[in-house]
């Protein structure tokens, strides 16, 4: 008896900034010289939640509202073995804008800045680049059903330089169909 795999889950949707200030109301202070995003102490204790991937690495600050859809990620990904494929945290919670030649504005923030992106094997996955290919060291491209299936975008699918397979990030509700 021919036994057929299930198919992938779909591609979840991009986040609109919209839905994002909905979803995870964010407080801070972009500093139009400097283009420093401060986000005061007061946010920081309320939203973000420490949490860990696994023993072996250290722990990611992210978006309490956001945890639950990481969780998933890392227990799919533990179930079919694959967590192991995670060597590095490169980190969810940092104060920024994002890279590139983006407004300095609450538009030009980061996601990380909202708790709601972590990077992972950063050294092997670049921005810009492909990232590392199945079958070499620190590659995430296994990981990609998982995060779908946990509603998490992936960078990796991103066109060009703005391509980012070391990020992962809460993506929209998913619609009732």
């Amino acid at each position: 008896m021919l036994i057929v795999p299930p198919p992938p889950p779909p591609k979840p949707r991009k986040i609109s900034r919209i839905e994002l200030n909905r979803r995870f109301p964010l407080q801070c202070a972009i500093d139009p010289s400097s283009h420093v995003v401060t986000v005061p102490a007061s946010w920081r204790n309320a939203y973000l939640r420490r949490f860990v991937i696994s023993s072996d690495l250290p722990a990611a600050w992210l978006h309490r509202d956001a945890i639950d859809s990481f969780a998933l990620f890392v227990k799919l990904a533990d179930d079919a073995g694959l967590l192991g494929r995670i060597i590095e945290n490169g980190g969810g919670f940092v104060p920024r804008l994002m890279r590139g030649n983006v407004p300095v504005s609450m538009d030009g923030v980061s996601l990380h800045t909202y708790g709601v992106a972590l990077d992972l094997n950063p050294e092997q996955n670049k921005r810009g680049t492909h990232g590392a290919a199945i079958g070499e060291h620190g590659c995430l491209r296994e990981l990609v059903p998982m995060a779908y299936a946990a509603n998490l975008t992936w960078g990796g699918d991103w066109l060009g330089a703005y391509q980012d397979p070391m990020h992962f990030e809460v993506a929209a509700e998913k619609v009732a169909s």
